[in-house]
């Protein structure tokens, strides 16, 4: 994993809920300069102690912190992507509202699917 674009994804995302350095030091038990280096890159955070508070805390999916932007990166094979174009034809959504939407919609769906063993077989038949 690339620790400063990981930081980056931290810090936009933080911004975008307008939420400080400091209300993320709180929920991960650290100081604010620590929540700086990580923006930075320049430190690492704990996977096992510190992701799951900072996910809680930035209100997003711990692997939309640790990867890439799949919605982004893939967007023609991306079935949620495919999902919201389906259930919104012709609605124009900015990038981030797509992000934004998937987000939401990435463990209803899985855990949709999970649940449902006629739906299982059709998303593994393709």
């Amino acid at each position: 994993m690339e620790w400063h674009e990981f930081g980056q994804r931290v810090r936009r995302r933080r911004e975008e809920l307008g939420i400080s350095q400091q209300e993320i030091a709180s929920a991960l038990g650290i100081d604010q300069a620590k929540v700086s280096l990580i923006e930075r890159g320049a430190r690492k955070v704990d996977l096992v102690k510190e992701l799951p508070a900072l996910a809680r805390t930035l209100k997003c999916s711990m692997s939309a912190l640790v990867q890439e932007d799949v919605v982004a990166a893939a967007p023609d094979d991306d079935p949620i992507r495919a999902f919201i174009q389906q259930q919104f034809p012709g609605v124009k959504f900015e990038e981030f509202e797509m992000r934004r939407i998937a987000q939401f919609l990435e463990p209803v769906l899985t855990s949709y699917v999970e649940n449902s063993p006629d739906l299982k077989k059709k998303v593994a038949n393709g």
